[in-house]
């Protein structure tokens, strides 16, 4: 592993496309899921609170996309593949990542105001319920919220507050 490891920083230190960076990221960050290819909770909240951050810093928007899956953990295949259709739904420089160990996923949606980051959570929203409804899954559990930042929320504790206040709403399924 520690050999792997030093080759993985190896090639880092060299100019590497996307492509290869996304190949080597499982070695690179431990915080990644290497099976689904998403932030683990501690480093996804690392990297949101980066992010945070930097939107109010330089005054641009990021939207954080809740999706709550009911009965769903990490590890079970049907959140793996909620997650492999979200990674779908957005563009690969977004992160997705589990927002807290109860089947809640966070995706971090860079330089997105409100209008456009709304339509990836419609896009999320529909794929979703295809899926989730599909192989004879129970009525559509899933909640797809988001909270444009710094708009709706301007500091760590304001994102965590608005976030709980978006997952408690009622679900609207028209």
């Amino acid at each position: 592993m520690d050999n792997l490891i030093q080759e993985g920083e190896r090639r880092f230190k060299q100019n590497l496309s996307e492509e290869d960076l996304e190949e080597i990221m499982p070695i690179l960050l431990p915080g990644v899921d290497p099976e689904m290819l998403c932030y683990r909770e501690v480093a996804f909240r690392i990297m949101l609170q980066q992010e945070l951050l930097r939107s109010i810093r330089y005054s641009t928007y990021m939207t954080l996309v809740l999706v709550k899956l009911e009965g769903l953990e990490n590890g079970s295949g049907r959140f793996a593949e909620v997650v492999s259709l979200v990674r779908r739904s957005v563009r690969t420089t977004d992160l997705v990542g589990e927002f807290n160990g109860k089947g809640i996923l966070g995706v971090v949606l860079l330089n997105a105001p409100a209008g456009p980051a709304e339509l990836v959570v419609e896009r999320i929203r529909e794929e979703m319920s295809m899926v989730l409804k599909d192989s004879g899954y129970r009525d559509d559990p899933s909640k797809v919220v988001s909270v444009v930042c710094p708009g709706d929320a301007n500091s760590w504790s304001g994102l965590l507050g608005v976030s709980e206040e978006r997952l408690q709403e009622p679900v609207d399924h028209s």
